[in-house]
C-alpha cells in the first residue's frame, strides 16, 4: 500500500464522485490520509453483507460484482461507473472480486461526509437537494414521500392549515439557535442554508434549496434549537405549518417507536441496527452488528443504505433518533425508533466501554501495514458471515 503521491493518482482521485466537489485544500488533506491498495487476480476487495464504513473506488484493472457465486456485473477502471464507489449500499449487496490485478483506494465514508458538510460549496448536497422549477404548493406537497405516508384525513388538514408567506431576497427565514416554530415548503424562489460552526467563525453554506423542498422540520421533531440559518436568495413564496400542527398531523402518524425487545425481534427477522451517533461514540460502544451513519452525515450518505430492509434507529437521545428516522423516511426507508437513548440502553445492556479497554476499530486505520489490512478481525468476519447467511 502507498499514499497517493503521483500526479496520476491525484488526477484519478479528483475525478471520483463526490471527491470532485471538494476544494483543492480539502482534497489535498484527504489524499494525505488515504492509501492506495493492490490485490491480485482472484482476490476480494470486499464481501457481500459487509457493513464497514468505506467508499471503495477502482483505480486500475477490472473487478466482478458477485451475488453469491453469480457474476452480476463487471466494472473496469476509466469507465463512468468507476467514478463512483463500488457497491456502496450497506450492507453490501455484492462481493467484489478482482478479474485482473487491481489497484483501488478505500476512503472512510464518515470522514468524507464530514468534509462535505464543512465544504463551502457543498455542491454534492446541492445537486441532491435541487427540486423542480415550478408548480403549485399543493402538488409539490403531494410529491413528498413523507406526506404520501400520512393518513388522507391528516393530509387534508395539513393543506387547510398551511399558510402562504411572501418573502424578499435577503430575508432570514430561520436563525441558527432559535426555537423551532414552523415547517416550511418552498413554493417560489430559492434560499441558502448556512451554519456557523463556532462563535467567531464565518458561516458555511450547506445547501441551496429550490422549489418543492421543505426545511425546518429537524428542530420541530427533536425539540432542539435551529441548527442552521435559512436566508432567501430571491423573492419568493413559502408555505408554512405550525409546530403544533406538524407534530400532531405529520410527526406522530409517522412515528414508529419500539422497545429494545421488539427491536431485537425485528432484527432477528432481518432488520438492521442503525446507530446515528458520532463515530467516536460508536467506537466507544455499540450494539452488535450496528451500522454507523452519523446524524450529521444523513443528508450526504443516506443513499448508501439499502432500502429493502427495515432499520432500528438509536442515537444519543430519542429526539436525535426520531429526527434521523424522519430524514430517512423522506428517502423511502422503513424506520423504527428505539424508545430510549444510548446512555440508558448501555446501562441496561451492560455494554458500556471500560476506560482501559480500547475501542473496536471499525474505522479504517490509514497507517496500518499491508498484512493487517489484508486480514479481517474475528468480529468483522462474524458480522459478515451473519449478513451473508441472512441474505441467503
Amino acid at each position: 500500500m502507498a499514499v497517493p503521491n503521483s500526479k496520476t493518482d491525484d488526477a484519478l482521485l479528483k475525478n471520483l464522485v463526490p471527491l470532485n466537489t471538494l476544494s483543492d485544500e480539502q482534497l489535498g488533506n484527504l489524499l494525505s490520509r488515504v492509501v492506495v491498495e493492490k490485490v491480485k487476480k482472484g482476490q476480494y476487495l470486499f464481501r457481500e453483507g459487509d457493513t464497514d464504513h468505506q467508499n471503495i473506488y477502482l483505480l486500475s484493472g477490472t473487478i466482478a460484482l458477485l451475488s453469491g457465486q453469480k457474476e452480476m456485473d463487471l466494472v473496469s477502471s476509466g469507465t463512468q461507473t468507476a467514478r463512483f464507489a463500488l457497491a456502496h449500499q450497506l450492507p453490501r449487496k455484492h462481493s467484489a472480486q478482482a478479474k485482473t490485478a487491481v489497484t483501488y483506494v478505500r476512503i472512510d465514508s464518515r470522514m468524507l461526509s464530514d468534509m462535505l458538510a464543512r465544504s463551502h460549496s457543498a455542491s454534492y448536497e446541492v445537486s441532491d437537494l435541487e427540486g423542480p422549477s415550478g408548480g403549485d404548493w399543493m402538488s409539490l406537497l403531494l410529491q413528498s414521500s413523507v406526506f404520501q405516508q400520512i393518513p388522507p384525513a391528516n393530509l387534508q388538514r395539513v393543506m387547510m392549515r398551511m399558510e402562504e408567506v411572501g418573502v424578499k431576497a435577503g430575508d432570514v427565514v430561520i436563525n441558527q439557535g432559535d426555537e423551532g416554530d414552523f415547517f416550511y415548503l418552498i413554493s417560489k424562489g430559492e434560499c441558502s442554508v448556512t451554519r456557523t460552526p463556532e462563535a467567531g467563525h464565518a458561516p458555511v453554506e450547506l445547501a441551496k434549496l429550490r422549489v418543492g423542498k421543505g426545511f425546518g422540520e429537524e428542530a420541530l421533531i427533536s425539540d432542539k434549537p435551529r441548527s442552521s440559518t435559512v436566508t432567501m436568495l430571491t423573492d419568493g413564496v413559502l408555505v408554512r405549518l405550525s409546530k403544533r400542527d406538524f407534530i400532531d398531523l405529520v410527526k406522530q402518524p409517522l412515528s414508529h417507536t419500539v422497545t429494545y425487545e421488539k427491536a431485537c425481534a425485528n432484527v432477528e427477522d432481518g432488520a438492521l441496527w442503525l446507530d446515528v451517533r458520532t463515530p467516536e461514540e460508536y467506537e466507544a460502544g455499540h450494539l452488535p452488528g450496528a451500522i454507523n451513519l452519523p446524524f450529521f452525515s444523513l443528508r450526504f450518505q443516506a443513499s448508501s443504505l439499502a432500502m429493502d430492509r427495515p432499520y432500528m434507529v438509536y442515537g444519543a437521545e430519542v429526539g436525535q433518533s426520531a429526527t434521523a428516522a424522519y430524514l430517512l423516511t423522506e428517502r423511502g426507508a422503513e424506520v423504527f425508533v428505539l424508545d430510549t437513548g444510548w446512555a440508558e440502553l448501555a446501562v441496561q445492556m451492560g455494554i458500556e466501554q471500560r476506560e482501559d479497554e480500547p475501542p473496536s476499530n471499525n474505522v479504517i486505520d490509514f497507517n496500518r501495514d499491508s498484512e493487517e489490512s489484508a486480514a479481517l478481525s474475528n468480529a468483522q468476519q462474524v458480522e459478515i458471515d451473519k449478513h451473508q447467511k441472512d441474505a441467503d
